[in-house]
């Protein structure tokens, strides 16, 4: 893997126009090392999120990940940590809506733009999974002792699917504030561009902003 080189390193960032609006938008791409966030790829979410506080426009995450690239040890969490700054940042500054596609565990669900860290909207596909970890590490992790068994593997998968991975069981828990269709997706963020347009939002005034550490 340390030889392979991928375009974009797993996340394309760019700008344009919903409605005449500006607005910044990251999309993850899962096809790339599975979507994993690392030293480059979070660098393209903060320099995006950067360049989208700077001229007050809104950002969309479209989040499709399996979490920390491990091979990238220290770098990827400390990317993660960068991503979650700019977060708490530009909380109340600039609206932030985020839409999970497909698997997002971990850090993947909680740092981008979640409701855990003042995201203001925040949908999912049917196709998403929403948990602390992907369904097939945490089941060889709660059931070791039954990994010889591949059926039982299976159903247990299967079973942490339905009730911890599934998108509506997020929503029903209010992680996130709706499950829609693909083909609903404009529609619906051009919805929630409206209604952000204009947001005011007041924090209490501080001395000093919480470094990740």
């Amino acid at each position: 893997m340390e030889q392979e080189r991928a375009p974009g390193d797993g996340v394309v960032t760019g700008y344009g126009t919903i409605n005449g609006r500006l607005v910044f938008v990251f999309s993850q791409d899962f096809t790339v090392f599975g979507g994993s966030l690392a030293e480059t790829h979070a660098q393209k979410i903060c320099k995006l999120m950067d360049q989208a506080v700077k001229a007050g426009a809104p950002v969309i995450g479209l989040n499709d990940s399996g979490g920390a690239r491990i091979q990238e040890g220290v770098a990827s969490l400390a990317g993660y940590a960068e991503v979650f700054q700019r977060n708490v940042d530009a909380s109340g500054v600039i609206p932030q809506i985020s839409l999970i596609l497909g698997p997002c565990a971990g850090g993947a669900y909680d740092v981008m733009s979640s409701k855990h860290l003042r995201g203001d909207i925040n949908y999912a596909w049917p196709t998403a999974e929403i948990a602390v970890m992907g369904p097939k590490g945490a089941v060889e992790i709660i059931f070791r002792e039954e990994i010889g068994n591949e059926e039982r593997i299976a159903a247990r998968t299967e079973e942490y699917r339905q009730k911890f991975a599934n998108p509506f069981v997020a929503a029903q828990k209010g992680f996130i504030d709706d499950v829609i269709m693909p083909r609903e997706t404009r529609v619906r963020l051009c919805h929630a561009l409206a209604m952000l347009q204009g947001k005011q939002f007041q924090t209490l005034p501080r001395k000093h902003d919480n470094l990740p550490l």
